[in-house]
């Protein structure tokens, strides 16, 4: 039941943080609101899925997605991507969830 409530209290949390960037006082750059936004956005819907294996493989997703940056470019006409990794702790700790989860743990 304590985890419930706390599951409740984060949305709650995170919902409130989604309000206080709309603020028109504040006086913060607009990349930074964007980016704000886009990450406590998804962490709220991860949070509201009621499967625990579901919630976890989605934060698994969003954590590569936020560790890492994709770059395509075209060289001698064929299309590139090269993926660079921003934050090794948060790749290294999502590579190791999907690998759990793939396992069956």
């Amino acid at each position: 039941m304590a985890r419930t409530r706390s599951h409740k209290e984060a949305i709650k949390g995170l919902q409130q943080a989604l309000a206080l960037i709309d603020t028109r006082n504040a006086r913060p750059t607009a990349g930074l609101l964007d980016s704000l936004r886009s990450m406590v956005s998804d962490a709220v819907e991860i949070l509201k899925e009621p499967d625990p294996t579901t919630r976890s493989a989605l934060l698994a997703v969003a954590m590569l997605v936020e560790s890492t940056e994709v770059i395509q470019a075209t060289r001698n006409g064929k299309k590139i991507t090269r993926i660079s990794i921003t934050d090794q702790w948060a790749y290294t700790w999502a590579m190791n969830r999907i690998h759990e989860l793939a396992a069956g743990k």
